[in-house]
């Protein structure tokens, strides 16, 4: 009886020390400026599908033009944007940023135009709509589109605009489930 006693004691401080392990772990790399994000809906297909799940960097991190972002929908001053109130969402969003401070776009049926240059977007799926829009994006915001532009509302579109970046919560570099790098 005894040796079954001691069995389960060390069973029990084996799965104990491995549910430890994965805790110091997980917070070492959320100090480390990792995080996690569900893609929710087909803004980004076919880049990324619905209900994958993507790991965050953020640690000095400065947003670039092409890197997928995840979003924080939450606005401090508003609470939440008026679309996402009314809807009940607040899920962040997940979109490819397409210009910086300083920058300015143009969308066109075709072709997004940064200072004048086409952007090669080869990942892009449909046609741009609303197009016809320019802009200048001031210091501090960026400009960001989902890939699959008939099914994105992104900021074309007055309900999102252009984005704050200290809301964004990182760039997206490896998808979880399933496994891969973002590109």
């Amino acid at each position: 009886m005894e040796d079954k006693k001691s069995a389960f004691l060390r069973r029990a401080f084996d799965v104990a020390e491995v549910l430890v392990t994965a805790l110091v772990i997980a917070t070492a790399l959320y100090a480390a400026g990792f995080r996690q994000a569900e893609v929710v809906g087909n803004s980004m297909q076919t880049t990324l599908q619905n209900g994958e799940r993507l790991l965050l960097h953020n640690f000095f991190y400065e947003p670039k033009p092409g890197d997928i972002v995840v979003i924080n929908r939450y606005d401090a001053d508003k609470h939440y944007n008026s679309v996402d109130f009314a809807l009940g969402r607040d899920e962040p969003l997940v979109k490819r940023v397409i210009a910086v401070g300083g920058d300015t776009v143009r969308v066109e049926k075709d072709a997004v135009f940064v200072n004048g240059t086409q952007l090669n977007e080869p990942y892009v799926h449909f046609q741009n709509e609303p197009y016809g829009m320019e802009v200048t994006v001031p210091e501090g915001f960026l400009f960001v589109m989902g890939d699959h532009r008939d099914d994105s509302l992104d900021s074309r579109f007055e309900e999102v605009g252009l984005i704050k970046t200290s809301d964004v919560m990182g760039k997206a570099v490896w998808k979880l489930a399933p496994f891969g790098r973002v590109e």
